[in-house]
């Protein structure tokens, strides 16, 4: 073997060390990452009298090392070594610290990661946890998603920032449903802003959220929504008028114009005392299920949309114009309309409408439909991972804290794997973060003796509790 090739295999080998020792490096520290991370909250976690970072780190930490369902104050408490629920609590609900700055903050880093790259763009979605009672702030008998039903519980509006697989959730904002917005007394004890006591929809709120992160310079392509959301033509035109393109998805039932109709004032009937001032139109409608009913298989195209670990996500796609009218309106708007059949994988059959022109191909269109995956992938790693609907809190702004923190422990999990895959370790997970982060945080140390007493002490707040409940049965219903 000649000395090049000796140099180049020699130089190819350190390159391959170099950086199996800079993946192991990232893995073993990444607890002080973490820990420098919150660091550079600081200046949100500080007041002229109070410093609570340390709090903030360690709710954090106990966000990532409790178990899905456990990631309350106090079971936090029971697995982070001299860290108390109290001081836990405080931090949610009495510490003077701003949830919005955080948000904030998350905000700017995600766009400093994901800035630039021809496949970012931000996705419209909401969150919903079931809750019991009716003091917790939002809570109402609703569409949960979590679910797929009506239940009691509590509804957010998120926005995500995303590239690939890599995504942050920058910015949230519970839902308040009528029933709180025309109550006043409850909105006040809950302490919902003065300035969020209106009532505003899910589209409005999303439509604030996407406003502000535009105002904050925050990059992206293009913006995916759901049906919720991608069915309101004045949505769509909200979003067409700040110049954003989208692609918003839209149930199977919606009726499409395949020609651009004629709108037009009919001519007055004879008798008829007013003259006809509503636009009507002769044009046929056809729901867009029926309109995928009448392909030819030469209709479809066969295309790869993602990479995953089974290989290739495979999908067939079609693409029209076609035109949607709201009868209110004097105009008409023009959309490509997108179906996409899976293939390889277990999935209903989509519709979607994208302000693309005609020339863009198929296949950036089924990419670009194709991220709303990732946006389903970020609120299960919220829940699973960090803890997002484990919160026990009744208050508006304990609730947006707790997102806060949520939200500051996705973006650590994306730029920790956005810093392996730089050293060629692609397949990272926030799981591999999270039990990373489990060995690393130390465990709370219990002896046998203080096990004992902790549990003897909950028996005791147990008797405690009953015999409150008895006393207050008592006088309501004047028992002896």
């Amino acid at each position: 073997m000649s000395s090049t090739k000796l140099d180049n295999v020699s130089s190819t080998t350190t390159v391959s060390e170099n950086s199996a020792n800079s993946v192991d490096s990232l893995l073993k520290q990444s607890a002080e990452q973490l820990l420098n991370y919150t660091k550079s909250f600081q200046s949100h976690f500080t007041s002229a009298t109070r410093q609570v970072t340390p709090t903030a780190h360690n709710y954090i930490q106990g966000l990532i090392k409790t178990e899905k369902k456990k990631g309350t104050c106090r079971g936090m408490s029971k697995v982070l070594d001299q860290v108390g629920s109290q001081n836990l609590n405080h931090l949610l609900s009495e510490s003077p610290w701003y949830y919005d700055e955080v948000m904030h903050q998350v905000k700017l880093r995600s766009n400093s990661r994901l800035k630039g790259h021809p496949y970012t763009c931000m996705q419209i979605d909401e969150f919903s946890f079931p809750k019991k009672g009716k003091k917790s702030v939002g809570v109402s008998r609703q569409y949960l998603g979590c679910l797929g039903k009506n239940d009691n519980g509590q509804v957010a509006v998120g926005l995500t920032h995303n590239q690939g697989k890599n995504s942050s959730l920058i910015d949230s904002r519970l839902f308040l449903p009528t029933s709180w917005t025309n109550d006043k007394a409850r909105m006040e004890a809950a302490g919902v802003p003065l300035v969020y006591q209106t009532h505003q929809t899910k589209l409005e709120i999303a439509l604030d959220l996407v406003d502000e992160a535009i105002h904050n310079g925050v990059f992206f392509n293009w913006i995916n929504m759901d049906s919720l959301y991608g069915r309101s033509l004045d949505l769509l035109a909200q979003l067409e008028n700040r110049g954003l393109t989208f692609s918003g998805d839209i149930p199977e039932n919606m009726l499409v114009y395949q020609e651009k109709p004629v709108l037009y004032i009919p001519t007055k009937k004879a008798g008829r005392v007013r003259p006809n001032t509503r636009l009507v139109t002769d044009s046929p409608t056809i729901a867009v299920s029926d309109l995928k009913d009448q392909l030819q298989t030469q209709d479809w195209q066969l295309l790869a949309v993602r990479h995953a670990t089974k290989g290739d996500v495979m999908i067939q796609g079609f693409k029209q114009r076609v035109w949607l009218w709201d009868e209110d309106k004097i105009y008409c708007q023009s959309y490509i309309l997108f179906i996409k059949k899976p293939v390889n994988y277990d999935d209903k059959i989509s519709y979607s409408l994208l302000n693309v022109n005609d020339e863009v191909p198929l296949k950036r269109i089924a990419f670009m439909q194709g991220q709303r995956f990732f946006i389903e992938h970020t609120y299960k790693e919220g829940k699973n991972q960090v803890g997002l609907g484990d919160y026990q809190v009744r208050s508006w702004h304990a609730f947006h804290r707790h997102l806060a923190l949520c939200m500051m422990a996705l973006n650590f999990l994306m730029e920790i794997r956005m810093d392996a895959q730089k050293m060629d370790f692609h397949w990272f997970t926030a799981a591999d973060v999270k039990e990373l982060l489990c060995f690393l945080i130390p465990d709370k140390k219990i002896s046998l003796d203080s096990l004992v007493q902790e549990i003897k002490n909950k028996h005791e707040q147990y008797q405690k509790e009953i015999e409150r409940n008895r006393i207050k049965t008592q006088m309501r219903y004047q028992l002896e």
